[in-house]
């Protein structure tokens, strides 16, 4: 959003997301993996001018982002990760069907704590190499807690998507995709389960989808308005972590999942689209939509 002045203003107001902070403690350990330097963690950064705020070390940033996941953002009744008002998918309080500001308050995300089982273990061996010890034995418990009640997510088909207050599991007869992925990459789908789980999406979320995996099925045809994509579509932020798990048990898979996702593929398919051609879109619209391939 813009002030009248032009200025442009964060828009903390609306989206209070509950996956923000996963995103800054995973790239911080993520430049420190690849570049060795440790140095910049005591360099002074600054906030966003509009909060007028002092600047303080990169390390600080990251505590207040680490204390802000576990103290702000929290743990709802079954332990998961509070929803807030979205946890990447900005639909996800919507499409509960529970009333937004219910959801907003007492909803969970099991997808925020699969992806938070995996990242605060590579944030606390940062924390390790700051010397910061007692942050990384904190990550590293909180890591196992949603750990464990991811585990109890597996439903015999694929892992429950949230809760919602009143209503109970999300994802018992759907099978929403972006949380599967992470439920292997933090460990809490065993193998057993990981190959089973990646049989049920290849012959579901992928069958007949030339561009990659949907992010929802079974497919709900008619669902959206006139036009519009089928199921939410098809997501590279999904099916990227789709890639990085199924390349750990089903290599075959991995790779025909990243072939789909290039622009050739979508070429291919689509000939006459120019979203995918002349250019990426985040997402296009399913094979079922009345515009698919399109964004």
């Amino acid at each position: 959003p813009y002030a009248l002045d032009g200025a442009k203003r964060p828009w903390t107001s609306m989206w209070q997301p509950s996956d923000q902070n996963l995103w800054a403690l995973w790239l911080a350990a993520e430049y420190t993996a690849a570049t060795g330097d440790l140095v910049a963690f005591d360099e002074p950064l600054a906030y966003h001018p509009v909060h007028r705020a002092d600047p303080v070390p990169l390390r600080e940033h990251l505590h207040r982002q680490f204390r802000f996941f576990v103290d702000g953002v929290g743990l709802g009744e079954h332990g998961h990760v509070r929803m807030r008002n979205a946890d990447w998918n900005d639909m996800a309080v919507i499409e509960s069907g529970i009333e937004p500001s219910l959801m907003i308050e007492k909803g969970e995300s099991v997808l925020n704590s699969a992806m938070a089982a995996w990242v605060l273990p590579v944030y606390a061996g940062l924390c390790d190499r700051l010397g910061e010890g007692s942050q990384a034995a904190e990550a590293r418990t909180l890591a196992e807690s949603l750990r464990q009640a991811v585990v109890g997510e597996w439903n015999g088909r694929w892992f429950r998507r949230g809760y919602a207050p009143g209503r109970g599991a999300i994802g018992e007869d759907e099978c929403w995709l972006e949380v599967q992925p992470w439920a292997i990459i933090c460990g809490a789908a065993d193998a057993k389960q990981a190959r089973a789980l990646l049989k049920t999406i290849d012959r579901g979320a992928r069958a007949g989808s030339p561009l990659g995996a949907r992010v929802r099925h079974p497919v709900r045809v008619g669902a959206e308005p006139p036009g519009e994509g089928t199921n939410g579509g098809i997501w590279f932020a999904i099916n990227m972590t789709l890639v990085w798990a199924a390349a750990r048990i089903d290599p075959e898979l991995a790779w025909d999942e990243w072939r789909r996702m290039t622009l050739a593929a979508h070429q291919e398919a689509y000939p006459d689209v120019w979203e995918g051609t002349l250019s990426g879109p985040d997402a296009y619209n399913a094979p079922e939509s009345l515009r698919a391939g399109h964004t």
